[in-house]
């Protein structure tokens, strides 16, 4: 009986038994039942593989999340920079002024509302553009509030007999306080503090 075996998959042809199968791509050996060839191939480099890395290959998966990762480093390190280092010539404050660079009336505590000569004692005055009333329920002393009803949000519209009255559903506030007197409005009027600067009253 002769020594040699049968090459798997190429009838008559002979495979001696010191012969080994060629290594590289597309390399056959049998698989672990016998009955048929188990393929181990490492993948061209031009497949999105590389070789020549120490126990197998270098999956263009593994390269990317590499890829990857770094630039998520990179990106954070931007984003840092930019929101610790102002541009040139502009403030680190960027949500608005302090009140030092922005004129005598910034700096004095805000814009000028009213002169306390416009505000009779035990009424109040509606600053509809500014949304605030200012009230002075005792002489030499005021009272800032929201020109905002906290029933359904409609613009308070008369200050008389010591209250703040809105003309939707008839809600009535303190000009002492803000707090309900009469109406729907389920709470006190949102207050407004204010400054006065001799006869200037003034947003604080």
């Amino acid at each position: 009986m002769s020594a040699s075996r049968t090459a798997a998959g190429r009838p008559g042809g002979e495979l001696t038994g010191d012969a080994r199968p060629a290594t590289g791509v597309g390399s056959e050996a049998h698989g672990p039942d016998g009955l048929g060839p188990e393929v181990t191939t490492c993948p061209d480099p031009l497949d999105g593989q590389v070789r020549g890395r120490p126990g197998g290959c270098a999956s263009r998966r593994r390269l990317l999340a590499g890829v990857g990762a770094t630039g998520a480093i990179v990106l954070s390190g931007c984003a840092t920079y930019d929101s610790s280092a102002p541009a040139a010539g502009g403030g680190g404050n960027t949500g608005g002024g302090d009140g030092t660079a922005a004129g005598s009336d910034a700096a004095s505590g805000g814009q000028v509302l009213a002169r306390a000569a416009d505000v009779p004692v035990g009424g109040g005055t509606i600053l509809a553009d500014a949304g605030v009333v200012i009230t002075q329920p005792q002489e030499g002393t005021f009272k800032g509030f929201s020109a905002t009803c906290t029933h359904q949000g409609c613009a308070v519209a008369e200050v008389s007999d010591g209250t703040i009255n809105c003309p939707c559903h008839g809600s009535k506030f303190s000009v002492a306080d803000g707090s309900v007197v009469g109406g729907p409005a389920p709470r006190s009027l949102d207050p407004r503090d204010l400054v006065v600067e001799g006869s200037d009253i003034r947003l604080a």
